[in-house]
């Protein structure tokens, strides 16, 4: 008998949100009676149901704001909590939880035996994990997209391993006197997990191994590992022999794209990667340089200063919404470069890998499980510059057979072990325990 399942996030929609709604995906035509829960929907599938906040109107012309206008949120967060914050660590605060669990109960026809929580940001917390257990006795598991579960509040740890012990002095509370806050969120999320018994699945190698160090987790015996669960019916290598021509690319170009185009992010690694390709510049001869073009993606009026600082020929693309204009993208390109200093994914390279392009990037995330060097890309050392160059180089260079199999491991890795099958069969042994 298939397990009814009940998975939680905050959309369903771009990046790990989008990870989620896929894991959904592929359950439900799997024939398993599942429901993806989410606060804020934007497909339209009969597997998916929104559960709205009640809330005050202050809080949604907030919430609104925050989305339209990104930098608004830690000028309204310190204003609320009286409380400043490192944001490149993303803290949240246990205690706001602002759904019931009788709401998410109510909207779906059946009670789940599993409940799955990905990245649930802004909607619930582990109280809420918590009172579904107690009304369901229902298995919880937390689903490993970044270190959100991990930590007293933050996303990213960056060099601080609190989460090995237990929050205290935590590194992204700038006052002093509020430092506590992250080891009462600690606390409290200690206990939710205990008595709810709650487990876990990761999302990447990178992200299988914090846990696997964490306090919550490190005697868990066996962290079952997803990957990055691609639709490779989506997501393939069929149409490599004509993209190039579909975005007015010669097919004797050498086309890179880079993984992120979140200017102000520091964990996106973008510094390095510019620098990389100053070092690329000046190792190439002049004619090699002239059949190199940076594809640049996104609303380039916020990328102007970005733009001008890449040596070699630029294409701007519009922000890609239509996966199947996404796979095409990947398909014309040569080299996909991932610059992450501090990230438990990005989905970008196994979607890039998906579609027969070798892989560029730092020794991070899911680069580290799936990328091998002189097989389908090239791995660095984080934040190391002149080595992200030279994985660069060793790409360009590659005779047209030597890249074709590149391109050929790439789509075996992701087929191998990060496909919707691969997921799925991991899920499956969850299940059956």
């Amino acid at each position: 008998m298939n397990k009814r399942i009940l998975i939680l996030s905050t959309s369903d929609n771009q990046g790990a949100y989008e990870a989620t709604y896929k894991i959904a995906k592929f359950l439900y035509e799997k024939k398993y009676e599942v429901a993806l829960v989410v606060k804020y929907q934007t497909k339209y599938e009969p597997f998916i149901f929104q559960v709205s906040n009640i809330i005050p109107r202050i809080v949604r012309i907030k919430e609104q704001a925050i989305r339209r206008y990104p930098k608004l949120k830690s000028i309204l967060d310190r204003n609320s909590y009286k409380t400043k914050f490192d944001y490149s660590y993303l803290t949240l605060d246990e205690n706001l939880n602002l759904i019931h669990e009788e709401r998410i109960l109510e909207k779906i026809s059946f009670t789940p035996d599993i409940i799955i929580s990905g990245m649930t940001n802004g909607f619930c917390t582990s109280n809420t994990l918590l009172a579904l257990y107690k009304k369901t006795n229902a298995r919880v598991y937390y689903w490993l997209l970044d270190m959100e579960h991990l930590t007293g509040g933050c996303h990213y740890a960056w060099d601080c391993n609190g989460y090995e012990n237990e929050c205290k002095n935590c590194p992204a509370i700038i006052d002093v006197e509020k430092k506590d806050r992250a080891h009462q969120n600690f606390l409290i999320k200690r206990k939710n997990i205990t008595e709810a018994g709650i487990g876990v699945i990761a999302g990447s190698g990178w992200v299988r191994n914090q846990a696997a160090k964490s306090t919550f987790f490190k005697h868990q015996n066996n962290i079952l590992n997803t990957n990055s669960c691609i639709d490779i019916r989506l997501m393939n290598n069929k149409n490599r022999n004509i993209a190039k021509s579909l975005f007015q690319v010669d097919k004797d170009t050498k086309t890179i794209l880079v993984g992120s185009l979140h200017i102000n992010d520091p964990r996106k690694g973008l510094k390095y990667f510019l620098e990389s390709l100053d070092i690329l510049w000046k190792n190439l001869e002049d004619e090699i340089r002239e059949k190199v073009i940076i594809f640049v993606v996104g609303e380039h009026y916020h990328q102007t200063e970005f733009v001008s600082k890449i040596p070699f020929k630029k294409q701007i693309i519009d922000y890609v919404k239509d996966y199947r204009l996404l796979s095409l993208l990947y398909q014309a390109t040569d080299i996909f470069v991932c610059a992450s200093i501090e990230d438990s994914g990005p989905m970008m390279v196994s979607e890039a890998l998906a579609c027969g392009t070798p892989v560029v990037g730092f020794e991070m995330g899911i680069v580290g499980t799936l990328v091998k060097e002189g097989y389908n890309g090239y791995v660095a050392p984080v934040k190391n510059s002149l080595e992200l160059a030279k994985g660069l180089e060793t790409i360009v260079r590659l005779e047209k057979e030597e890249f074709e199999e590149y391109s050929n491991n790439a789509v075996k890795t992701v087929e191998l072990f990060s496909s919707h099958d691969y997921a799925i069969k991991i899920l499956e042994q969850l299940f059956e325990n």
